[in-house]
């Protein structure tokens, strides 16, 4: 992971500091952005939920095929959790791992949350996402939308955040990543 998204999660990870909740990734991939939660989780006794189907992307909405990403996506398997574990070693100890398709998983998930890192491509997923975790962020809480920036690559990822944040009147900030704080 680069150094300044590792630095954005340091500073969003202070922000959270007094906020009761465990922290999410939704789209583990490779881990590198789990990796850098579950060191920051560790250092205060948090847990880091990890979902990932760890199986082929979904079928595409309408919102992502104009994306340049389309290409990319269609058929990909997701992630690889045997390296996964490897690349956590002994930080395996405060990451669970919630595997299966967001639809299937997430209404299931109870958790209170304090920090959210959401990096799952799709309109579908973002969708999903936004509507089973926000409830859980406490307030402070902080949401990251890891393609909401590369709208030409991922459309459905920006549109399902725009359509969220539209409904909800959330403010969004920018910085290496945008992001949302719950009031």
């Amino acid at each position: 992971m680069n150094k300044g998204r590792t630095e954005l999660y340091g500073r969003l990870y202070n922000y959270v500091a007094h906020v009761p909740g465990d922290v999410a990734e939704c789209g583990v991939g490779k881990g590198k952005s789990l990796e850098t939660l579950a060191r920051l989780a560790s250092s205060n006794g948090r847990q880091v939920w990890a979902f990932e189907s760890w199986q082929e992307f979904p079928p595409l909405s309408e919102f992502d095929k104009d994306g340049t990403a389309t290409a990319l996506t269609e058929g990909l398997i997701v992630g690889d959790k045997q390296a996964v574990l490897g690349r956590l070693g002994s930080l395996v100890d405060c990451v669970s791992f919630v595997d299966g398709y967001f639809a299937d998983t997430l209404p299931h998930f109870y958790e209170p949350l304090a920090l959210v890192n959401l990096d799952v491509d799709l309109y579908a997923a973002y969708s999903q996402a936004l509507l089973w975790l926000w409830p859980l962020l406490s307030p402070g809480g902080v949401m990251v939308f890891d393609e909401y920036h590369e709208d030409q690559k991922y459309p459905g990822a920006k549109r399902a955040v725009d359509r969220f944040l539209t409904t909800t009147r959330h403010e969004l900030h920018e910085d290496i990543r945008w992001w949302a704080r719950k009031p």
